[in-house]
């Protein structure tokens, strides 16, 4: 009788111990879970056992139900992401110190959080990191819109290592975060077919500017059908940024008359290698099919133009000249060693804006709204004294 009780007092002390193990998973050792699982089984039982089958088969459900919870919080940490915005600032100063070039992350967080009074503005939390980084940050932010809506060379969006293909960026561009994006740069080396620019049509319909090898060293080049598909698949397009190592003028002429008054920035470089140039009857149709033109530039070589064919380069004043008479909403002229263009040229426009600016325009035609030509390689330059005071009847516009 004394043995029995010994027995039950054993068993009931075994109980507790399993018990306490399986309630208190975090405080116990995984042998010791086990032990209490197994105690659970009837003496001696395998495998083959129903009790054991079924605590066999509770694993896979367990681990399905971890997952799911996982996802659950994954999502709602997707939701929550997206409502605190990200900006990104390009930043030569991190830290108050002079550093490599970084970028700056702005993380917008509600005053709640902060523990401040902002007395409705918004709160910033402000994180330093060096460009190389920005790639792999932007793989991580899920569902967190970006405010600065651009991938470029200023925001790190490169591709030194030549290790970045069309499939990574298309996977890139297809998180939410760039469902609202406005403007891309197409980086080095990738090589975008009609698929691929299909794919970025649709993940990132806002896309407003398309930038494509203005700004390229090396790598796959655009060609005339590439330039017609942008135009094609990115019905928003208001701004085209592209060079000419295999694109024709022809190819230029078809993209701008098939965007005609929603084109609204063009900028251009001409090849000296390939010798695909622009000419003055391209600039007189662009004139003529983009009158909502506000910035146009044509870079003819950043190399002082010491290779440059002059016989085929022959964007001349006159198409110059058309350009600036016909786009009236033009507010920037940028020319780089077009050296076809000639001072006269330049004369006869700063005529046209001190004599259409003075009244409203002439003819009843609306005035103009250039503000600034840049010019690149040439002995002279063309100066805005908009912010000057002039006096003794100065122009506002000279050729200096």
């Amino acid at each position: 009788m004394r043995s029995s009780k010994r027995k039950v007092s054993a068993l009931n002390d075994g109980g507790t111990v399993i018990l306490s193990a399986l309630q208190n998973l975090s405080d116990s050792t995984p042998r010791a879970i086990a032990t209490a699982l197994l105690s659970l089984l009837p003496p001696n039982a395998t495998k083959l056992d129903p009790s054991a089958k079924k605590l066999l088969k509770a694993f896979p459900m367990v681990s399905a139900s971890l997952d799911a919870r996982a996802n659950a919080l994954a999502r709602a940490s997707v939701e929550e992401g997206a409502s605190k915005p990200f900006e990104f600032r390009f930043s030569a100063v991190a830290g108050g110190t002079p550093t490599t070039n970084g970028v700056m992350v702005m993380v917008m967080a509600d005053a709640a959080d902060s523990g401040e009074k902002n007395d409705g503005e918004e709160t910033f939390i402000t994180v330093s990191i060096p460009a190389e980084c920005f790639l792999h940050v932007l793989r991580f932010l899920n569902g967190c819109e970006i405010v600065k809506s651009s991938l470029d060379q200023t925001t790190g969006f490169s591709n030194k290592s030549k290790h970045f293909n069309m499939k990574g960026m298309v996977e890139l561009l297809s998180r939410r975060q760039f469902s609202n994006l406005k403007s891309l740069a197409v980086p080095n080396y990738v090589k975008l077919g009609k698929s691929g620019l299909k794919q970025i049509a649709k993940a990132c319909p806002q896309l407003t500017s398309f930038e494509w090898g203005f700004n390229m060293i090396s790598g796959p080049r655009p060609k005339d059908s590439d330039l017609m598909e942008v135009t094609v698949h990115f019905p928003n397009l208001t701004s085209l940024r592209t060079e000419m190592w295999n694109i024709t003028s022809q190819g230029i002429r078809i993209a701008v008359t098939s965007m005609g008054e929603s084109l609204l920035d063009l900028r251009i470089r001409a090849d000296t290698i390939s010798n695909h140039y622009l000419s003055g009857i391209d600039l007189e149709l662009i004139a003529k099919a983009c009158p909502n033109m506000e910035y146009f530039a044509y870079v003819v070589s950043k190399w002082g133009g010491s290779f440059t064919e002059r016989a085929l380069e022959n964007v001349n004043g006159s198409g110059v000249i058309a350009l600036v008479e016909n786009c009236r909403k033009l507010e920037v002229l940028e020319l780089d060693n077009a050296k076809s263009v000639g001072r006269e040229a330049f004369e006869t426009i700063v005529q046209m804006l001190n004599e259409g600016n003075g009244g409203g325009g002439e003819n009843g035609r609306e005035s103009f709204a250039l503000r600034e030509i840049k010019l690149e390689g040439y002995p002279y330059a063309v100066v805005n004294h908009d912010d000057e005071e002039l006096s003794g009847g100065r122009l506002k516009w000279t050729v200096e």
